[in-house]
């Protein structure tokens, strides 16, 4: 019991380390992709960093 125990918690710890790392390549990817691409988002990408404060 305890073995199924230890492998539900290392299932459980790894998805959250995923789910965080999956969450830090969007928020990269989005900052990145509003400076590069060309349209109306690119003209406010840094009015956008300016109020959020990044």
């Amino acid at each position: 019991m305890k073995e199924k125990i230890n492998s539900y918690f290392a299932v459980l710890l790894i998805t959250i380390a995923g789910a965080g790392a999956a969450l830090l390549i969007v928020h990269v990817a989005y900052d990145n992709a509003l400076a590069n691409f060309g349209g109306r988002e690119a003209a406010y990408a840094p009015l956008q960093e300016s109020i959020l404060g990044q």
